[in-house]
């Protein structure tokens, strides 16, 4: 097929979809939900309905020409161009496991739109062949998903919102490629396997108490892959109202509507669906915090954030809903820079809190950027992300947009999310720490910090430890494998993990924040949760304080018991993940090494303190990327006030020479010629610098 006769073909279909009848559409869903709309108060028809879910034809030339010459997409386009499309005939010919939904229906579900687009961009006819390829491979899955409702409806959370997307955007870009009969059944299919699915799981969330019990579908081959990790997901409802899975199905429900009444006309189902969709995407306005910021950390944010924009586009687009303004998306531009981390060997880092891993994509900022009109969003883009995707270039702005500030500064999210720092490069102090209450895919990691600076991190966070409690590394979810503070080696409460990553019971909160200067400080209360595990805990508070010249890093513990003495222990992970790190422990202090800075620790309690270096009980190479200092109190106390000091080096900054003393109740540090006093003066100690 030749350009023109793609192009033609394609406004030939779009103009048959545009004359589509526009009607009401309140009506009909207020009958089918007894009018509990809860705040969706109208959707405006207005205007025609068609079929160009994204990109409408006056669009596509300004499209294929940013992602032709623009640098920003040069490596989109090689992932694109260069996708080994003979191994993947190969798979769909003959290693297809049609039960596979973790890996190989996802597989596909992800390959099938990145050729579609690639048509679309390039008139490339054999990406288009092989995006046919895959959708008709999908159509021979069974179900779409592994999980179930009364054991026998499937619910749809990852696998089938991923296929509808998939077959939807498919039948989209690809035009007249594809044939109005098998475009007919490709859309039906969807429907059937996967549309529902998502209303069924979203319905759900909705009115948890109708549920029929969710369950997981054991003839998956999802066990093949995971045999551990069979969740008990009579909660799931509950849980996965406030989640990511949740905007995965609510935004491939809008998509997947929208698709099929451009194919089949308005009906109930369309109207039902697009109603369920609204209702549970216009729902995380409450999901986010009030400042934007979201509780399961960037990547996830990341992931939830893309679906519904994605999902909002299109509510917009075909039912002239606008629920951009429920979330506060510039607020969640402060959230992107307040937990950006950047190194040396990944500039684009950051803190990883709970199951947290990557940075964001470009597309979410851009995308902020445009409805937005932010500037910082737009820096972020083009500076602070850390790949483009095909969502990049739909949303793509080539303004350049407005760096942050430089110099010293305090972020401090509604969640009790807290980061101090010196600076956006990889050199700068970052020194982060997780308060705040439960959320999910969270650790049992209240209080815990992580430092970077010079280019490294050099007070760790582990990274992504195994979801499954039957997983001897599980154990790094909890306090112990955080640098956090044990009490008697006992952390804070959490879940035993046989719902999942869901939320447990623990909570904190930052009470008191300081910037004055070039010194931040903050204290953060965990005692509730600590004496949900510790009933005769009275108080556990740790409190920070960084002096931004010289970035010393000063830690303060202070614990107090109701009635029996206790030792306290600090601890300090290093980052050996890539296997360059170490800790060393001698008898007046430590060192948290990376190959090209450190963070040498010192430290006094009343007393005395002891110094151990360690590794959890744990699978031997797993232990050995997360090696720790420990530093214990000597003796046993029911008033304890720990005092460590972290002063970050690298080979040509050698840092302040620091020291610490106490006498009469005031602890003194020393850092080259000022002096930082600390007094013990209740559950947050008072300081002053001179």
């Amino acid at each position: 097929m030749n350009k023109k006769q793609s192009d033609l073909s394609r406004r030939r279909f779009i103009g048959s979809l545009s004359a589509l009848p526009v009607v009401s559409f309140l009506k009909p869903v207020e009958s089918l939900f007894t009018g509990e709309l809860s705040g969706i108060d109208s959707f405006d028809n207005s205007g025609p309905l068609t079929y160009r879910l994204f990109v409408d034809d006056n669009q596509l030339s300004d499209l294929r020409n940013r992602f032709a010459n623009l640098d920003i997409f040069a490596d989109l386009r090689e992932e694109l161009d260069s996708f080994d499309r003979v191994a993947e005939r190969a798979f769909l010919k003959n290693d297809v496991q049609y039960n596979d939904h973790l890996i190989d229906l996802n597989r596909i579900g992800h390959a099938a739109p990145k050729m579609a687009f690639l048509y679309l961009m390039t008139d490339d006819v054999d990406a288009a062949r092989l995006a046919v390829e895959s959708i008709e491979t999908i159509m021979r899955f069974p179900t779409w998903d592994y999980f179930l409702e009364d054991g026998s409806q499937v619910i749809g959370l990852q696998r089938a919102p991923s296929s509808v997307v998939a077959v939807a955007l498919c039948s989209d870009w690809l035009g007249d490629f594809v044939d109005g009969e098998t475009r007919k059944r490709w859309i039906e299919t969807m429907g059937e396997k996967g549309c529902e699915a998502c209303f069924l799981s979203t319905y759900g969330m909705r009115y948890p108490k109708r549920v029929k019990g969710w369950t997981m579908d054991l003839t998956s081959g999802y066990f093949d892959h995971r045999p551990d990790q069979l969740f008990d997901l009579s909660n799931w409802p509950y849980i996965l109202d406030k989640t990511n899975l949740k905007a995965v199905p609510a935004s491939a429900l809008a998509i997947g509507a929208a698709a099929y009444e451009a194919e089949m006309g308005r009906s109930e189902k369309t109207d039902r669906w697009l109603e369920q969709s609204a209702f549970s995407i216009k729902s995380f306005g409450k999901i986010y915090a009030e400042d934007g910021s979201y509780n399961e950390n960037l990547s996830y944010a990341n992931y939830t954030s893309e679906h519904l924009a994605q999902g909002m586009e299109i509510l917009t687009r075909f039912r002239q809903l606008d629920l951009t303004d429920e979330i506060n998306w510039t607020g969640f531009v402060d959230f992107m820079y307040g937990m950006s981390l950047p190194t040396t060997d990944d500039p684009y880092g950051i803190a990883n809190f709970g199951d947290a891993g990557n940075g964001m994509m470009s597309s979410v900022p851009f995308w902020i950027a445009n409805n937005f009109k932010d500037p910082r969003s737009m820096w972020f883009a083009h500076n602070m992300s850390r790949a483009h995707n095909i969502w990049s270039v739909l949303w793509h702005n080539e303004e350049s947009g407005l760096p942050p500030n430089d110099g010293p500064s305090l972020y401090r999210s509604k969640l009790d999310w807290i980061t101090a720092r010196t600076g956006y490069e990889p050199d700068d102090l970052v020194v982060a720490m997780r308060s705040g209450p439960p959320a999910n895919h969270e650790h049992a990691d209240r209080n815990s910090i992580i430092v970077k600076c010079y280019g490294d991190v050099l007070v760790a966070d582990p990274y992504r430890p195994p979801y499954a409690n039957t997983d001897p590394s599980w154990r790094l979810r909890l306090t112990e494998g955080h640098s956090a503070l044990l009490v008697d080696g006992t952390g804070h409460q959490y879940h035993d993990g046989k719902e999942g990553t869901n939320p447990s019971d623990a909570h904190a909160r930052i009470v008191r924040t300081v910037q004055y200067g070039d010194v931040i400080s903050w204290s953060s209360d965990a005692t509730q949760a600590y004496a949900l595990v510790t009933p005769d805990i009275d108080s556990v508070v740790r409190t920070v304080i960084i002096v931004a010249p010289t970035n010393t890093v000063v830690i303060i513990d202070k614990v107090k018991k109701k009635s029996t003495a206790s030792f306290v222990t600090a601890r300090y992970y290093a980052k050996n993940n890539d296997g360059n790190g170490s800790v060393q422990s001698i008898q007046t202090g430590f060192s948290l090494i990376r190959p090209t800075a450190s963070v040498d620790g010192i430290a006094l309690c009343d007393g005395g303190v002891d110094f151990e270096s360690g590794v959890l009980d744990i699978a031997e190479d797993r232990a050995l990327q997360h090696p720790f200092v420990d530093v214990r109190s000597s003796s046993q106390s029911r008033n304890h006030l720990l005092v460590t000091v972290l002063q970050p080096r690298s080979s040509d900054r050698p840092g302040a020479e620091v020291s610490v003393s106490s006498a009469d109740g005031i602890a003194t540090v020393r850092l080259a010629d000022r002096y930082l006093r600390i007094y013990d003066s209740g559950p947050i100690p008072e300081f002053e610098l001179s």
